[in-house]
């Protein structure tokens, strides 16, 4: 997960479509997956935002 255009700052919250893409999943299954509780999110407004320490565990220990 790269730094994208924060100024050099890591990114802390990556949207559904960053995480999605970072995990090799659909949207739509990531969606799904937060609907169900399996990945934890924030909500910022109406915007749905994946904390970075998840993507982590969730790239390394799967959704079981």
């Amino acid at each position: 997960m790269a730094n994208n255009s924060t100024g050099g700052r890591p990114k802390l919250t990556y949207s559904i479509a960053e995480a999605a893409e970072s995990l090799g999943l659909s949207q739509v299954y990531v969606r799904k997956l937060i609907a169900i509780g399996k990945i934890a999110s924030v909500r910022f407004g109406k915007r749905v935002m994946v904390r970075k320490p998840e993507l982590e565990r969730v790239a390394t220990e799967g959704v079981a």
